[in-house]
């Protein structure tokens, strides 16, 4: 209601009432927190403390709230009851006074100072209620503070002058001897002349201007600059030029090392150039002895960029997302354990900073199945659905807690759980990929089969299952369905070793001596050992003598 008004008012309260904190940081006590709030500019990252999941296709917006939509809500969130009173009373003062004036005192004011202030007011009043369901952006708020000083100087403009005559307020002269003891006094030597306090006051006052220009210099000056690098990056980044894109987003990034968007587009330069390897080769990573080396390293040059931003935001939800991402490709492709580690740790954490959110709780889930910790990840969905509820889609729920059955070896259970996501949604192709290898590891070839090919029907582009069925159709000893599997297979993924592998074995047994060796050759080509290739291809071809 009031577009999602009522929601996040509901969700503030809650987060003003209970005051809860992220598991993976350290926290203030309790009782300070409530008094005293999370700090400035922490509505956006501790309003998904209790915010559930925004609905599919939401957009940006839902997800990053950056506002209560009602001021006092607001300041109470991020600063506590003191915060709250402060900008209540601030209001209620005003008004107070202003009152005041206009009944108590309106005899003795002049015409067009009453006029004055009861347009103020009314223009105050205006502002505060617009306040109660808009956002106060830095022009609302500096517009108010204008009003506010123009009331506060309304009594010294409209104050009445002074008679020509009257003289009754003027010191009285001291007596010629006292000044002359005066002037004696001051020219002894060491007597001060009375400008010490003016200099005092004016190097305060000198100190003070540096202070605020040296603070206010980062958002006046380094952040406009930031903002043309970046620009200019992006601009050079859609030409291909990228090492220019880089020198540019890097230069922004040292200029203002709080904008979380400059380490996205310096990783976003990294994954452009293992796109673009055949025309560019980063200077950093062309060093790699091969093309799975050289991949590896623009990962983890992409991951080092993010990891430094999420150490200047580490709150900042879109960075975190990034950084779990690449933490996971480094992991697959490195798979050591402290890579592994890191990447269950990072994708815990990021589901930790919007705990009701369970896509942010099914990659953690994922993470922990994919750097194979499958006992992790059914103990983390079990914990998360405990702490969180059923939310968000039950059949992904049950996929993920199959697969970590399946990697455990629980392949009955695995094949029920997956039986269970059927069930509710029949068109689940990945459950059935998922049961399908289930039941292959159980040596049930034909329901493999069965199930590869309701895959198949519900998504025919799928190379996996064309490959999957073919190798189940090779234990049944049925080589031409599959080495027509390997070849459909191989249509879907030109560039896959594993088809040509396949079918490479599978023609050998057919006696197509000819064709068998040129898929070992593309297959070798592929990063296949042909040793061990030839190898399978002799012990199948004397088995099947």
């Amino acid at each position: 209601g009031l577009s999602r008004r009522i929601e996040t008012w509901e969700e503030s309260w809650d987060l003003i009432r209970q005051r809860p904190w992220f598991a993976f940081t350290s926290s203030k006590p309790a009782p300070l927190q409530h008094l005293i709030g999370y700090g400035p500019e922490t509505f956006r990252y501790t309003i998904r403390l209790t915010r559930d999941t925004p609905p599919p296709g939401a957009g940006r917006r839902a997800t990053q709230v950056t506002h209560a939509h009602n001021y006092f809500i607001h300041q109470a969130a991020e600063l506590g009851v003191l915060g709250f009173l402060t900008s209540l009373g601030i209001f209620v003062a005003l008004f107070l006074v202003g009152g005041y004036l206009l009944l108590l005192k309106r005899h003795t004011l002049d015409s067009a100072y009453r006029l004055l202030l009861v347009g103020l007011l009314a223009v105050m009043a205006g502002r505060m209620l617009e306040q109660m369901v808009g956002v106060a952006r830095v022009g609302d708020l500096t517009l108010f503070w204008a009003l506010l000083a123009a009331l506060a100087v309304l009594p010294v403009v409209f104050s009445p002058e002074p008679a020509a005559g009257d003289t009754a307020s003027d010191p009285p002269l001291p007596p010629t001897g006292g000044r002359r003891r005066s002037r004696s006094r001051a020219a002894q030597p060491g007597h001060s002349d009375g400008n010490g306090p003016m200099y005092a006051r004016l190097t305060i006052a000198v100190l003070v201007i540096l202070v605020l220009g040296t603070v206010t210099w980062s958002q006046g000056i380094n952040h406009p600059r930031a903002a043309v690098f970046a620009a200019q990056g992006r601009i050079q980044l859609q030409a291909g030029n990228l090492e220019t894109a880089r020198g540019n987003f890097d230069r922004a990034v040292s200029v203002a090392s709080d904008v979380p968007t400059y380490y996205r587009l310096q990783s976003a330069v990294f994954r452009a150039y293992g796109e673009d390897a055949q025309t560019q080769s980063e200077p950093r990573c062309r060093i790699q002895s091969d093309q799975r080396g050289y991949e590896a390293c623009l990962v983890k040059a992409s991951y080092e960029a993010l990891l430094q931003g999420v150490d200047q935001r580490y709150l900042d939800l879109f960075l975190r997302v990034d950084l779990a991402e690449v933490s996971l490709q480094l992991a697959e492709m490195l798979n050591i354990p402290a890579q592994n580690q890191a990447t269950t740790l990072l994708n815990a954490e990021l589901s930790q900073l919007w705990p009701r959110h369970w896509r942010l709780r099914d990659r953690a889930v994922v993470a922990y199945i994919k750097t194979g910790q499958p006992e992790q990840a059914l103990e983390y969905l079990n914990q998360s659905l405990a702490d969180t509820g059923t939310t968000g889609d039950w059949t992904e729920i049950l996929a993920m807690a199959g697969e970590a059955q399946l990697h455990l070896g629980l392949y009955p259970e695995a094949i029920e759980t997956f039986g269970e996501a059927l069930v509710i949604r029949p068109t689940f192709t990945n459950a059935y990929m998922l049961r399908a290898q289930a039941w292959a590891n159980s040596g049930e070839w034909e329901l493999a089969i069965a199930d590869y090919t309701e895959a198949l029907a519900l998504n025919p582009s799928l190379a996996k299952a064309y490959l999957n069925r073919g190798a189940a159709y090779a234990d049944l000893g049925e080589m031409a369905q599959a080495a027509r599997d390997a070849s459909s297979a191989l249509e879907q993924d030109p560039e896959n070793a594993e088809a040509y592998s396949l079918r490479a074995v599978t023609l050998a047994i057919l006696g197509r001596k000819q064709e068998s060796r040129e898929d070992v050759d593309r297959a070798v080509e592929l990063g296949v050992e042909r040793a061990v290739l030839e190898g399978q291809i002799q012990r199948l071809g004397s088995g099947s003598n």
